[in-house]
């Protein structure tokens, strides 16, 4: 039984509403010239027709694949020449910071040997090179190490010479307040500051510091002295007020030259000191007479009760028997001579002795000693310059006594032997003004003293 193209039965029904199709004679192998078979529906299509048909989709492909590459390719050229033209724009904008900064530099070069105090100019050119958002700055360019060291060095520039004219503008007001005996306090309390900066300011500076110090203690002095003669004047006559006014005085003015040091030295410091000096020994004078001192009682100093009253130093021992007292003289801890200090006055700092009448009588037992041997010293205070009172030695003998009264009043000691002239001797300023006494023993020096009393004429309470 013969079929139809598709195989179907011929003799099969038509689907209602519809035309049966017509059917195309078969080829005859000759193709129409430039026309394509197309696949025939519903006939399945040659070999020949399906190897052309996907020739044509491959070149269709081809021709969109090469079309995309060579898009790919275009585009990747254009993006790196962009990226070239930007690497190399960068590169010269780079080359062109480097360029300007190196300007900047030279110009912070120039202003700092030209003129180093203009530091505006400087942190204004610094910004430039290194603010965020700055014409200059740029994160990845090196850090300008030359450019940080010229504006390091012009902020220690600018603090230095901050300070300078801080400590320049103190200089010159205190030069000013010193003259001014009510602020003394306040420039005493500040000279320290500009002491301290001398080393920075220079000669010039020095110099005038040197000078502030001396008006200071000078005119601190001169206010002591005019507060003094003024008080004088306001007790009325009262010699014995008047002189504790003095006493007052001169011991704020010790202390203030004891503290002065150079400047103690001055002679228009001493001359000072010496004027009121003269005025208190003019009262002491007046007051301390041949008839006080004999109306004073003794204290006799080796009595038991007194024995407190003596201290003792290395290169010394003493011994007391209530009556007598033995002092001898040895060498120190390690053996070498030194000198050895028996004092006598109990270090009262509330009630030291100023003036006061010493009769002391000793035998030598021995007086071997290498130099001088004995001294007595006056007003005699640790760490204070005494009044020395020194014994020749010729003049003292084994086997033999003496005894001397020594009275120590005001600005002057006298020294009275029996059955000889008395001596006096000057006290200078630069001691103290108060104090007891001691004995300087050498090695090789014993003596036994029989007597020692004491008449303290001024205790200063």
């Amino acid at each position: 039984m013969a079929t139809s193209p598709r195989g179907g039965d011929q003799n099969r029904p038509t689907r209602p509403g519809t035309a049966p199709r017509a059917t195309r004679p078969a080829s005859d192998g000759i193709e129409d010239a430039g026309e394509t078979p197309a696949p025939q529906t519903g006939v399945r299509a040659t070999r020949s027709q399906q190897v052309l048909q996907l020739e044509g989709r491959d070149k269709k492909i081809n021709m969109i694949f090469y079309i995309s590459v060579g898009f790919v390719v275009v585009l990747l050229a254009v993006l790196g020449m962009l990226a070239m033209n930007k690497t190399e724009r960068q590169k010269r904008e780079r080359a062109e910071k480097a360029e300007a900064i190196a300007a900047a530099i030279k110009k912070m070069k120039d202003i700092e040997a030209a003129s180093p105090n203009d530091f505006g100019l400087i942190e204004r050119t610094w910004k430039e090179l290194t603010a965020d958002g700055a014409p200059l700055y740029d994160e990845e360019l090196e850090e300008h190490v030359e450019a940080l060291g010229i504006y390091n060095n012009s902020v220690a520039r600018k603090q230095t010479e901050a300070a300078k004219k801080e400590h320049a503008d103190r200089l010159d007001r205190l030069e000013k307040d010193v003259q001014d005996t009510t602020k003394l306090d306040a420039v005493r309390r500040e000279i320290g500051l500009v002491e301290g900066a001398a080393g920075l300011m220079g000669a010039d500076y020095t110099d005038r510091v040197k000078k502030l110090q001396k008006s200071l203690y000078f005119n601190t002095l001169k206010k002591l002295y005019e507060e003094a003669t003024a008080a004088e004047a306001a007790t009325g006559g009262d010699a014995a007020a008047a002189l504790k006014v003095y006493d007052d005085s001169i011991s704020k003015f010790k202390r203030e030259f004891d503290k002065g040091g150079s400047a103690a030295k001055d002679k228009d410091i001493i001359e000072l000191y010496k004027q009121l000096l003269g005025k208190s020994d003019a009262l002491v004078e007046k007051l301390i007479t041949s008839e006080y001192i004999a109306g004073v009682p003794e204290r006799d100093l080796l009595s038991p009760r007194e024995d407190k009253m003596w201290k003792i130093t290395e290169g010394v021992t003493r011994e007391s028997s209530g009556r007598e007292m033995r002092i001898k003289g040895v060498p120190g801890k390690d053996g070498k001579p030194v000198t050895g200090l028996v004092t006598a006055y109990g270090y009262d700092p509330i009630n030291p002795w100023q003036d006061f009448v010493l009769d002391i009588e000793f035998t030598v037992n021995q007086y071997d000693a290498k130099g001088k041997g004995l001294d007595l010293q006056f007003r005699y205070t640790p760490g204070k310059r005494p009044y020395m009172f020194g014994f020749d030695k010729d003049y003292l003998e084994p086997g033999k006594t003496y005894r001397a009264t020594y009275i120590v009043k005001a600005s002057t000691v006298e020294v009275v032997k029996e059955g000889e002239q008395s001596q006096s001797g000057k006290i200078d300023p630069t001691t103290s003004r108060t104090g007891g006494f001691a004995l300087a023993v050498e090695n090789g020096v014993d003596i036994v003293i029989s007597r020692c009393t004491v008449k303290v004429l001024r205790p200063k309470s």
